[in-house]
């Protein structure tokens, strides 16, 4: 049972040092967000250079790689998509600055708490 929780830990802990040295660009974003025949689709009409950039967001990432109006899907199909990567982004940042202000809430009580105990 140790055994198992311990190698559980080091999966999730290796996993985690992974996806932080991963570097993202318009093409690995684009693999990662978009389906199979729409990521399909993006490779074949951006070119190379495009793809190596490294984006701030994952909207971003796809207005980046390439001109959505020279498609034959059309400005509104890549626009659509473009929306639900933006919402992904704006919801992950609102998601960061809540885990921000719960751990500046927790440090703020653990010093009250302290201070606390070492004034008794």
């Amino acid at each position: 049972m140790k055994k198992d929780l311990i190698d559980k830990f080091n999966d999730k802990l290796t996993e985690s040092l992974n996806n932080l040295s991963v570097e993202h660009t318009v093409e690995t974003i684009l693999n990662q967000e978009l389906g199979k025949e729409d990521f399909d689709r993006a490779i074949v009409y951006a070119d190379s250079v495009t793809l190596k950039h490294r984006p701030f967001s994952r909207a971003q990432a796809l207005r980046w790689a390439f001109d959505w109006k020279d498609t034959p899907e059309g400005f509104a199909y890549w626009e659509r998509i473009h929306d639900q990567l933006w919402l992904k982004d704006k919801f992950d940042k609102k998601m960061t600055r809540l885990r921000k202000g719960v751990m500046i809430g927790a440090i703020i009580v653990f010093v009250v708490c302290m201070y606390k105990l070492i004034t008794l």
